[in-house]
């Protein structure tokens, strides 16, 4: 199953044709009558992993955690990004400055896969006997008026 694509197979042909050709992102957008945004990010695609990186992607890419550590590692040590996502195959800009986000902000920990859905609910606290005690008393105060009222009507309706 195919993800949407914004960009047909054609226009994303087109681009790569002209890229090989030798124009430039402002030249390819006019051309295409794409944004410049749109043809930057395509252009920087084709670029890093040539053809494959104009294909729309089916399914999320998984990257393990010690990946994402030694790509922030390899940005952290000097390399460009564009380096760093040709060397590691991260396909979005986006993905690489989350990273870098996260590990500044709480370390490799932060690189670690998140938990998702709901949290479990907390466990409710156990009762102090005492409380327990005074809970079962009211309780049974609350039962002894119920069955007062009820004799009360009771006593009321047979007369």
């Amino acid at each position: 199953m195919a993800r949407y694509s914004r960009h047909g197979d054609e226009v994303r042909g087109r681009l790569a044709e002209l890229v090989d050709r030798g124009f430039g992102r402002r030249s390819i957008a006019r051309e295409l009558g794409l944004p410049g945004t749109s043809v930057e990010k395509l252009v920087g695609q084709y670029r890093r992993q040539g053809i494959e990186g104009l294909v729309p992607m089916a399914t999320k890419k998984f990257y393990p955690a010690d990946l994402k550590l030694e790509a922030v590692l390899a940005y952290l040590g000097g390399a460009t990004r564009e380096q760093v996502m040709a060397r590691f195959e991260i396909r979005h800009l986006s993905q690489l400055e989350d990273w870098l986000r996260r590990y500044r902000e709480n370390g490799a920990a932060g690189l670690q896969p998140r938990k998702r859905g709901r949290k479990p609910r907390a466990a409710p606290a156990e009762e102090s006997l005492e409380q327990k005690v005074r809970r079962l008393e009211m309780e049974n105060a609350t039962l002894k008026k119920l069955q007062a009222l009820a004799a009360e009507e009771r006593r009321r309706n047979s007369r």
